[in-house]
């Protein structure tokens, strides 16, 4: 007798997941059905050594349940400053065992059986969107190279002095994977203006000490020399332990924004669906709106009720009024220069990302909210459009 798993595929730890995806096992068991049973969900977060676990009680011997909701609260994007960081919250190792708890003979009290399966999956704190299948496992993180970055936006323009943190899986469980799969280096291919290769350059990994354990590892792609009309692809390589091969992701191209912007920039910071970092410039001139908020309270009608005469019965200076809910709202409408369909579609997850930060034009880091639940197209040409967004500085007033 003993508890089976169905993950739905053959070998169900290769790849990686989404914590957000439906995910699901389908459990059931051999043997003859035993006594008030029940199954034993027992979740375990690698990372941080965290366990959850939960009581099933099947409909007959079969259960459906999904197992990655219990790690939901352990797994979050936790800004690690503009530094060049690890993750562990945006992706970690999750190890689920599955056991039984039940009667031999129905008067005897139910007994745990321990656990009978134990599979560990690699999972990241997101999900692909408008993807309803089940248990979905993207092909290239799976079995088809390039590898896939969690990044929306492919080709990114860049002002001198910005900082842009590329966030990749630490390792792949990837099918053509014989030994272990870390991430080893990042090859860094310079470009001249007419596109010919000017020279290559290794960003050894092991050489930050920041980027250790199962995690997100973010990087910073905007420390070379960009040539002037030229370009960089930045593509990050997995090594094979045992047969020493690379496996090489997309690859992520920096340009040089064409002219520096007038009115000073803003810059947002945000997550996207895969819980990777995603920036964007907003280099036209923003408006800056502030609101204040007072009320007041009367604590006394100000009538002297010792008084003689009507005279000095009623003190219009006397009314001990007090103010009472004071807040001051910050707003800055932002607005972008032309943007095209990637760097359009990338805004998006800055609508549902709770954490966005927006750095001024003095490059002071504030968090922010974002106030409106669409943008604002405001010019288009040539499949190209600018974006207005609001944004509301956090405060701490109460």
């Amino acid at each position: 007798m003993a508890v089976t798993a169905n993950y739905r595929h053959a070998d169900p730890t290769i790849g990686i997941y989404g914590l957000k995806n439906p995910f699901y096992v389908i459990i059931d068991r051999t043997g003859v059905e035993p006594f008030n049973l029940t199954y034993n969900l027992k979740v375990t977060f690698i990372n941080t050594g965290q366990i959850i676990t939960k009581s099933v009680t099947p409909i007959g011997t079969l259960a459906v349940v999904n197992p990655l909701l219990l790690i939901e609260d352990l797994m979050f994007n936790k800004y690690g400053g503009q530094l060049e960081s690890s993750s562990p919250n945006s992706f970690g190792s999750v190890k689920i065992e599955i056991g039984e708890t039940f009667s031999a003979t129905l008067d005897n009290p139910p007994v745990f059986a321990g656990y009978d399966t134990d599979n560990s999956f690699l999972i990241y704190n997101g999900y692909k969107p408008l993807m309803m299948e089940l248990n979905y496992r993207d092909p290239n993180w799976y079995n088809t190279t390039p590898i896939k970055l969690p990044k929306r936006k492919k080709d990114i323009k860049l002002l001198e002095g910005d900082i842009e943190l590329l966030s990749f899986p630490s390792l792949i469980n990837f099918i053509d994977f014989v030994g272990t799969s870390n991430a080893k280096q990042i090859l860094a291919t310079v470009y001249n203006a007419n596109g010919t290769v000017n020279y290559t350059t290794i960003i050894t990994l092991s050489s930050i000490p920041a980027l250790t354990g199962t995690a997100y590892w973010n990087v910073d792609i905007n420390q070379l020399e960009i040539l002037d009309g030229g370009y960089i692809e930045y593509v990050v390589q997995w090594q094979d332990s045992t047969t020493l091969a690379f496996f090489n992701s997309e690859a992520i191209t920096i340009r040089r924004a064409i002219c520096n912007p007038k009115q000073g920039r803003y810059r947002l910071r945000w997550t996207n669906n895969y819980d990777g970092d995603e920036y964007q410039n907003f280099t036209l001139a923003s408006d800056k709106i502030t609101q204040v908020q007072k009320g007041k309270r009367i604590l006394s009608d100000g009538i002297d009720y010792t008084a003689f005469t009507f005279a000095t019965l009623s003190n219009i200076n006397n009314p001990n009024i007090t103010e009472v809910g004071n807040k001051v709202t910050n707003l800055r409408t932002l607005r972008t220069d032309y943007l095209n369909q990637e760097e359009l579609n990338a805004l998006e997850d800055l609508y549902k990302s709770n954490a966005v930060l927006m750095f001024d034009p003095d490059n002071n880091l504030l968090p922010v909210i974002v106030r409106d639940t669409t943008f604002t197209i405001t010019d288009v040409r040539n499949d190209l459009v600018k974006v207005e967004v609001l944004v509301e500085i956090a405060n701490i007033e109460r």
